[in-house]
Formats: C-alpha cells, sequence, structure tokens
C-alpha cells in the first residue's frame, strides 16, 4: 500500500499543482493514474518514486516502489553502460551480472556496453534506461506515459516485459489515453481539475469519470470562445451600423 497524508506540492510557491492529497493507493495492482494536461500525473509519480519530496504533507510507502521507468538522470555519462549498470545494480541490492545480462539479452550492447554512456545516442540510452527499470526487482513499477521508448518494432519487447514483471508486481501508470490504461491498467485514480481526486476500483468506471470531466472541460472552452468572440465583436467601431445594414 501506499499512503499520501495531505500531500501537497508546488513549483511555485502559493501555486500548488497537488494540493492536501489524502488517499490510500494500491501497490499490488495495476493502476492507471488519469488525468488531462497540467493535472499533476507527472508530478505525482516523480513523489511516488520520491525523485521529488512534497512540499507539504508526508507520504508512506510500505512497498519497494522503483524510480519512474526511464529515468536516467542518475547516470553518469563519463562512466561505461557496464559501469552504470552495475552501480544502479548494487544500489538497489540486486546482482550486478545478472542485471547486465538482462540488458544485453534484450538490447544490442556487444559494440557499446564498455563504451562511454554519452557515446550512446539519446534513443539507445533511453532504451538502457527502461531496459534498466525492468531488470531491477520491485515491488511496484512506476511509469510515466508510456511502458517503453523507440519505434513499434520494439514495441511487443516492451509490452512483454511490462506483463512479465507484473505478473508478480503492481504498477502505476500516469496517461491522459484511455486505451492505454485499458491495455495495460486494471484500476484508477482519476486527478480532477480543481477537486479532489477519486480512486476506483474499477478501470470502467474511471474512465467514465475521466471522459465525462474531459468533454466537460472541452464544452466550457467552447463557451469561453464564443463569449470572448460575442465581446470582440460587439466592441469593434461599426458594429452597431452593420448591425442596422443586417436589419
Amino acid at each position: 500500500m501506499i499512503r499520501l497524508d495531505n500531500v501537497s506540492f508546488a513549483y511555485q510557491r502559493g501555486q500548488n499543482e497537488i494540493d492536501g492529497l489524502t488517499i490510500d493507493l494500491p501497490s499490488h495492482r495495476r493502476m492507471a493514474i488519469l488525468g488531462g494536461p497540467e493535472t499533476g500525473k507527472t508530478t505525482l509519480v516523480s513523489l511516488l518514486a520520491g525523485v521529488i519530496d512534497p512540499t507539504g504533507g508526508r507520504i508512506e510507502r510500505r512497498a519497494h516502489l522503483s524510480f519512474p521507468a526511464g529515468y536516467n538522470r542518475a547516470f553518469r555519462f563519463s562512466n561505461t553502460v557496464r559501469q552504470n549498470i552495475i552501480f544502479a545494480a548494487r544500489v538497489y541490492d540486486a546482482d550486478p551480472a545478472e542485471v547486465v545480462d538482462f540488458i544485453c539479452g534484450i538490447l544490442d550492447l556487444k559494440d557499446s556496453i564498455d563504451r562511454p554512456m554519452r557515446d550512446l545516442s539519446v534513443p539507445a540510452r533511453r532504451s538502457v534506461a527502461y531496459a534498466l527499470t525492468y531488470a531491477l526487482p520491485f515491488d511496484t513499477y512506476l511509469f510515466d506515459n508510456i511502458i517503453g521508448p523507440g519505434d513499434p518494432a520494439t514495441r511487443d519487447l516492451w509490452r512483454q516485459l511490462y506483463e512479465a514483471r507484473t505478473a508478480t508486481a503492481g504498477a502505476v501508470l500516469a496517461t491522459r489515453q484511455t486505451r492505454v490504461a485499458e491495455a495495460y491498467c486494471d484500476c484508477a485514480l482519476v486527478l480532477r481539475r480543481g477537486r479532489s481526486p477519486v480512486f476506483f476500483d474499477n478501470l470502467r468506471d474511471a474512465i467514465a469519470l475521466f471522459e465525462a470531466d474531459v468533454a466537460a472541460e472541452q464544452e466550457a472552452v467552447a463557451v469561453s470562445q464564443v463569449t470572448e468572440a460575442s465581446i470582440f465583436d460587439e466592441g469593434r467601431p461599426g458594429s452597431e451600423a452593420m448591425a442596422k445594414i443586417v436589419e
């Protein structure tokens, strides 16, 4: 279980992106975090991972949570790929040789495993970072938007790794795409702009609320645009004369 007790986070003082969130979340389920733009999805994943600290409240983790999948800010680019993998394995109490073998078994690193990390292309570094996530044992894996990088040719690889890991572990996947939630999750936390988040044990119920919120926001934007256009037209010089001509 993951317990959030009155958790808040603000990038700027007085502007909370997450405001006083108190909730218990499952650590053994495949949970989606559903929310629109700027509702705090990425922030919440970072808070759960401990990458950032809350500006208020506290988080109690009764499970071993991963870093956000693909997180590579801890890489030392002057060290070799192998050295970076071994360092991460030791930090998370995993067998370094097994982790190296796991990653080399799914990625073609035979020509780059002993080269400095900086020599790899950006896509290659991302692949190493995601492979490292799956190579390490966690109770709950954290994902922000995607379960793996790359083109459609590698999609099956990441899907297989995700399914293998979540057969015995939980996952948290932040997304605003309901089809992604349906493919990879079985429950969801819905983040609502200006309202308290709601957890649903049933994914379909969560999607129904999320889609209703999206539709309401789109309608509000459309009404606002029409109102602004009307005010602009009424204020234009000659608008009254034009109205008389039309009449």
